[in-house]
């Protein structure tokens, strides 16, 4: 979910992920899940990029999400997780001016998706929630 050194780093590293996981589970929040980028991803960068990244899945079909002072709320509740705050970016100290986010509520049929170093990423947060058809698999983890 990040180009650094941290625990999903997947770009030098060989990742486990099951395409049929979600044929019997419902996708839950916290997640960590391998998709599609939606054409909307394409218009904002300026680089060749993955086609199918990795994000954990931050809020489900019908929630609300925004983010205020570098913290996501779902629902109006503070997401109190690791991947939920922005406060921790070494890199800015107006975090709470850089990172926010209007209230917007997920449709049906779609997921809000952000990496866990989300300052850093291109997500939801910008392109908006993805289809749950977009979707290829959980990841489980490393070989």
């Amino acid at each position: 979910m990040e180009r650094g050194d941290n625990p999903y780093n997947y770009l030098l590293r060989d990742i486990v992920i099951d395409p049929s996981f979600y044929d019997n589970e419902e996708i839950q929040r916290g997640d960590v899940v391998y998709h599609e980028q939606p054409k909307e991803y394409y218009e904002l960068v300026q680089y060749e990029a993955l086609e199918e990244p990795l994000n954990r899945v931050i809020a489900l079909p019908g929630e609300s999400v925004e983010i205020k002072d570098g913290q996501f709320y779902i629902d109006g509740k503070k997401l109190d997780t690791f991947y939920g705050n922005g406060t921790n970016n070494i890199r800015s100290n107006d975090y709470e001016s850089e990172f926010q986010l209007e209230k917007i509520t997920v449709p049906d049929g779609h997921i809000f998706v952000s990496g866990d170093l989300w300052w850093r990423g291109i997500d939801s947060k910008q392109y908006g929630p993805i289809p749950i058809e977009f979707v290829k698999g959980k990841v489980l983890g490393y070989p």
